[in-house]
């Protein structure tokens, strides 16, 4: 028989999934009508590579709402962060 807590947890990840998505579909509305202009991540002709980190999933799902809200995207949000902290190559 399955605990108590295990069942709660269930009904909470499940209710946060519901929650999350309804807010997705939402904030990509947003975004789709605020349609602004920004600078393009990527660079004609550069070779692209992966980057993996390895987060909770909670912060994650925080993260991509507020990316959506905002109208950008969380590669473009990791690209600007990097760069502020490290800069480019070169001194660029």
């Amino acid at each position: 028989m399955p605990s108590k807590c295990h069942g709660m947890a269930e009904d909470h990840e499940q209710a946060s999934m519901s929650f999350i998505s309804s807010l997705e579909i939402r904030l990509t509305t947003m975004a789709k009508q605020e349609n602004r202009s920004r600078p393009t991540s990527r660079e004609p002709g550069q070779k692209q590579a992966n980057l993996c980190v390895k987060v909770p999933l909670e912060l994650r799902q925080w993260w991509s709402a507020h990316s959506k809200l905002q109208g950008i995207t969380l590669t473009e949000v990791i690209i600007e962060a990097l760069t502020e902290r490290f800069g480019k190559p070169g001194g660029q």
